[in-house]
């Protein structure tokens, strides 16, 4: 995902993720671990959890790859993720998805 540095950190369809060593203004990449994703199939009220819809899924070895429509109220996006195991819900089916933040990293652009 791409983001501008704004008081120190970046939106992101997963919230915002503190940036304190970049320059303020800069375009940055956001490049999230397969680690770093929490599929549910049911809302948790305890998590801040982003709704998606999958597309797609696609075995591949050990791993899943998911295609998702994800939206919050501020960002609507079409991502592709990886995630460790099978994951097996039907297509067009509701997830929530939330973040590991430390297995995020972000770049210059």
């Amino acid at each position: 995902l791409r983001s501008k540095i704004k008081k120190g950190k970046v939106a992101t369809i997963f919230g915002e993720i503190e940036v304190p060593k970049f320059r303020e203004n800069s375009n940055v990449e956001i490049i999230f671990r397969s680690e770093s994703f929490d599929i549910k199939r049911n809302k948790n009220k305890k998590n801040n959890l982003v709704k998606g819809k999958i597309m797609a899924i696609k075995e591949i070895g050990q791993n899943t790859m998911l295609h998702l429509d994800v939206r919050n109220k501020n960002f609507s996006k079409h991502i592709h993720i990886k995630i460790s195991g099978k994951f097996f819900p039907p297509k067009n089916k509701i997830c929530y998805i939330s973040i590991n933040k430390k297995y995020t990293f972000i770049f210059n652009v």
